[in-house]
This record gives structure tokens, C-alpha cells and sequence, in this order.
């Protein structure tokens, strides 16, 4: 009976392996595919303490600020710039699936997007492109840039739209970060 055990669990883990390497096929081929041909005419470098000002902006009074920013420099873009990136690096991979690929899943997972894109594009810094926090859901966030005003905009990957905070309960920020 034991050995039946050895044996069921050695064919789980070794059926997990090979899974995970066909998702890491299939992700290999996707960055292949990246727009890195996709022309970012507006790339212009903030400072850590510039992100940290924007996003100070955006958090409602009765909130405590939780910012957390890793890096010195950033590129901000018109927004233009910015909706051209996410049509081109947007891809819904999984379905929503509660605990283990919901809101924050999607998130981290285009903040990868947009993180192994800003490498393989060879920019000397990440773009602005971080996670946002609400009580309820997590989302991206974006810095761009508004003529010489710098806005926080929120990014929803689950379905690859933008919009400006706002007050409705599921966008309320009570903590960003920008980490790459």
C-alpha cells in the first residue's frame, strides 16, 4: 500500500512538472513575440521621490499612505504611449479563478509583462508600472504624462482597461508598489 502511495505522488508531482514546462513553453514563445518594434516616442525619466509625489496624490484622506517604490528612476509616457503598450502586451491567459488566479494573480502577471518587456526593449530603466491595492481588489497603476503634469492612472488587467481613480469602492488605493 505504501509503495501504491510512492507511486501516486511521484506521478502527481512528475504530471505538475511537465505542466508547468509546457506554461513555461508557451510563455518563452509569447515573449518572443513581444512588440519590441512598438516605437515609445514619449519615454521620459522621473526620479523615485517625483513617483512617490504622484502618488501621494491619489490617496483619499482617510487613508494611510503605503507606497513602496524600488527603484531610483522610472519612465513615464503620454498616454498614447501607454494604451499602444497595453494593446499590444494584453493577453487574458487564464480565467478568473478564485484564490488562485484572481485579481492580484492578474496583476503581478502583467506587471511581469511590462517588466520583462521594459528588458528586452533595453531601456535603461523600468517603466512606471506598478500594483495598486484597494480593500477589495488589486489592479495595476501607471504613471503618464499630461503635458508637463504627471498623473497615477489605474490599469485593470482582467480586462485591459484604464481609467483615473476614483471613489468607487473597488479602486479606493490604499497601497502601490513599484517594484521590478
Amino acid at each position: 500500500m505504501n509503495v501504491l502511495k510512492y507511486l501516486i505522488g511521484f506521478l502527481n508531482q512528475f504530471y505538475n512538472c511537465l505542466r508547468e514546462r509546457e506554461d513555461l513553453r508557451r510563455f518563452i514563445k509569447e515573449t518572443q513575440n513581444y512588440p519590441l518594434t512598438l516605437p515609445l516616442n514619449s519615454l521620459k525619466k522621473i526620479s523615485y521621490a517625483k513617483v512617490k509625489a504622484v502618488c501621494r496624490n491619489y490617496f483619499f484622506q482617510d487613508i494611510d499612505e503605503d507606497i513602496s517604490i524600488a527603484d531610483n528612476y522610472y519612465y513615464a509616457m503620454d498616454i498614447e504611449d501607454w494604451e499602444k503598450l497595453f494593446r499590444n502586451l494584453w493577453i487574458k491567459p487564464f480565467k478568473w479563478e478564485k484564490e488562485i488566479f484572481d485579481c492580484d494573480d492578474f496583476s503581478i502577471f502583467m506587471l511581469n509583462r511590462v517588466m520583462l518587456y521594459s528588458k528586452l526593449k533595453g531601456l535603461k530603466y523600468q517603466l512606471a508600472f506598478g500594483i495598486g491595492w484597494s480593500y477589495i481588489h488589486s489592479f495595476n497603476v501607471f504613471i503618464w504624462r499630461d503635458g508637463g503634469i504627471y498623473r497615477l492612472w489605474i490599469y485593470e488587467p482582467q480586462t485591459n482597461e484604464i481609467e483615473a481613480p476614483n471613489i468607487s469602492k473597488e479602486y479606493i488605493i490604499r497601497k502601490i508598489m513599484f517594484i521590478s
